[in-house]
């Protein structure tokens, strides 16, 4: 009997660790942002695990005939040559399938920015997994995959076709300043302002004609 009793208590701490092993394998299962992979505009794969090897990275989503997005490409290139020392990289990641690669390249020719990766997010997974909604909305994201800042890159525009005078805020440069000195960014969420995505789930959607008239309202 006592040796029946062992076996039976034995058997019972086997199935508990399985029952412990499946658990942790579906904890597990979602491997995150750095599990993820995308497409460069170049035609390669670009493993979002190699983000780990940066100082910082900052995915900033673009459409490329959004007025808005085109008005921040010399703030960004701006940006990166203040923090040239830390070196944070940068990346555009152009969501949807609205675009032909004429189109982008002659967006990243016009406004010279053939300097800086282009990802292409077909299927707004990758703008999904961010919650990204905006054209020009930015993110920074530490060497673990975790997102530091979202939103705006700074408050130039307060609504969509007007802009200050003045710009106060640097949203991105003071969370990049504050993350490299002491990783204690305060404000780690603002609203990006500029052209929806045009994600499946939208309620809003821009067209290429919504935009151009956006780009006249603005330089009146």
């Amino acid at each position: 009997m006592k040796l029946l009793g062992k076996i039976k208590h034995q058997i019972l701490l086997s199935v508990i660790g399985l029952l412990i092993s499946a658990g942790f394998m579906s904890v597990s299962h979602d491997p995150g942002l750095l599990g993820m992979s995308m497409q460069s505009f170049k035609g390669e794969t670009f493993e979002l695990n190699k983000i780990t090897n940066n100082s910082a990275s900052i995915f900033i989503f673009f459409l490329p005939d959004c007025p808005l997005a085109q008005n921040y490409t010399l703030t960004i290139k701006d940006l990166t040559e203040k923090f040239k020392e830390e070196n944070p990289k940068v990346y555009f990641v152009i969501p949807g399938k609205d675009y032909s690669k004429k189109e982008i390249k002659e967006f990243s020719t016009q406004y010279q920015i053939e300097a800086i990766p282009i990802l292409l997010d077909p299927d707004y997974q990758f703008a999904t997994y961010l919650g990204a909604s905006i054209s020009p909305e930015c993110f920074l994201i530490d060497k673990k995959g975790d997102v530091q800042y979202q939103g705006a890159i700074d408050n130039w525009a307060y609504e969509l076709g007007k802009k200050r005078q003045v710009i106060t805020e640097k949203y991105l440069e003071e969370a990049l300043a504050t993350f490299y000195k002491n990783g204690n960014i305060l404000t780690k969420k603002t609203k990006a302002i500029g052209c929806f995505l045009n994600m499946p789930n939208h309620k809003e959607h821009h067209s290429k004609e919504e935009k151009h008239n956006a780009h006249q309202h603005q330089n009146k």
